[in-house]
């Protein structure tokens, strides 16, 4: 895999993906930066509703890449009726470390994405397969989700 920051609309290999299910299934404790505690009260969020279930039910969009190792990814999943809560995730050895948190309303999909921000497929050298996200999934999945 190439170093950089990869997102699910524009180029996702499958061992980011691999990487983000282990550390989801590691069983870690979640620990949370003073960044995400202060959007917790700023914003009202309830940490306590932020599981590892929750977190894997999601879908992962972002993941930033450093010597073939996820060193960050970018959760979002359904909060409430109105909000869904992206949470930005560090694996590390003895935890899962929270950088920070913000809701997002539902219908925000974010359609001005700056593709040269991240690796595309035509820029990864290997043979790794590109996996195609369709929104209109990621969409369902959220909903299904709640």
């Amino acid at each position: 895999m190439k170093d950089g920051l990869y997102h699910c609309e524009v180029y996702w290999n499958e061992n980011i993906q691999h990487q983000i299910e282990k550390a989801l299934s590691s069983e870690l404790p979640l620990i949370f930066d003073s960044h995400a505690i202060d959007n917790k009260f700023e914003r009202k969020i309830s940490i306590s509703r932020i599981t590892i279930k929750k977190l894997s039910l999601g879908y992962c969009f972002e993941a930033k890449v450093y010597k073939n190792k996820v060193v960050k990814f970018v959760i979002r999943y359904g909060y409430d009726d109105i909000y869904d809560l992206c949470s930005v995730w560090i694996p590390k050895s003895d935890c899962l470390y929270c950088k920070t948190i913000w809701l997002n309303k539902k219908d925000d999909k974010h359609y001005t994405l700056d593709e040269k921000k991240y690796v595309s497929y035509d820029n990864n050298k290997n043979n790794s397969k590109h996996i195609s996200v369709c929104l209109g999934d990621l969409i369902n999945r959220q909903i299904n989700n709640k």
